[in-house]
């Protein structure tokens, strides 16, 4: 019974396993807070968002800490800047990040305070390089407020638990995957048929999570160059396995396609065998062709 139905489960091992390993791509992409909370600092670094924070740490530099109205903009500016190249601030601003992802993924918009103490630490170090003038002007115990505002986020809860749930078909199709495979015959080309879709899945996430960030997002305006920065920065190693599914379904094809070249070889030599053995035919002996003297 297993056998007659190996090809209809190996069909929806192959479907389950391609929607499950897209659920598992968007869940590292944006769920994941480890691989969020890495991408940090490339987006901090990227354009759109570096002016971003350079406006919202002059103005909460204004409107908190006396004195700035005599400092010059520019050098407000610098003042901003610096603190976004201090490692405190970029670890901050991971916090941040994960603030801004959990509010999206758990329907609780608003506004996503960066921890007041690395923020604070390295704003008192690019003052003091950058504007000694405003140093007396910090206290020793302010701390500095700078937020993200996340009101105006989508609510995606209902999509973040539809990546989690899908990710069961990942389990759910490797299992029919197993038991399609065992069950066949010939076991070559359910291999070959889970074979071909591994190097489609390969190729795939490779190209999108590996060519589109590089090559194609930074046309389509700042704010899809920021998307870039972000998958660049998360997606690495989601890449690499893409490449490594990649060459094991070559190799598996590769290896399956031997193993059928050599059993059509054996079926014709036992054809021959028995039809010699049935009716004393022999083979025509081939002859060699003569070689000619050079």
């Amino acid at each position: 019974m297993l056998r007659r139905l190996s090809p209809l489960v190996l069909t929806a091992g192959l479907v389950a396993t391609c929607a499950g390993s897209a659920a598992f791509s968007l869940h590292v992409a944006v769920l994941d807070t480890g691989r969020v909370r890495a991408g940090a600092g490339e987006v901090l670094r990227s354009a759109p968002v570096e002016r971003a924070m350079t406006e919202r740490i002059v103005a909460a530099l204004r409107a908190q800490v006396p004195g700035t109205d005599a400092v010059p903009p520019q050098q407000l500016t610098d003042v901003a800047t610096r603190v976004q190249r201090d490692p405190r601030f970029v670890s901050a601003f991971g916090a941040g990040v994960v603030g801004v992802q959990r509010h999206v993924f758990d329907g609780r918009p608003g506004l996503v305070l960066l921890p007041e103490a690395p923020v604070t630490a390295a704003l008192r170090d690019a003052v003091t390089a950058r504007a000694p003038a405003l140093a007396g002007a910090l206290p020793p115990g302010v701390e500095l407020n700078v937020d993200i505002d996340a009101r105006s986020v989508p609510n995606l809860e209902a999509v973040g638990h539809g990546i989690d749930n899908a990710m069961l078909a990942l389990l759910v199709g490797t299992a029919a995957l197993v038991v399609a495979i065992v069950t066949a015959r010939p076991r070559r080309r359910a291999v070959a048929r889970v074979a071909r879709c591994m190097i489609g899945i390969g190729v795939f996430e490779t190209i999108l999570f590996g060519a589109v960030p590089r090559v194609v997002l930074w046309a389509f305006g700042p704010w899809a160059q920021v998307a870039g920065a972000y998958l660049r920065a998360t997606m690495t190693p989601l890449v690499i396995a893409s490449i490594v599914l990649l060459v094991g379904g070559a190799w598996a094809l590769t290896l399956v396609h031997r193993l059928e070249v050599a059993a059509g070889r054996r079926a014709r030599e036992q054809a021959l065998a028995d039809l010699a053995r049935r009716t004393e035919w022999r083979p025509p002996a081939v002859e060699r062709a003569p070689q000619r003297s050079r």
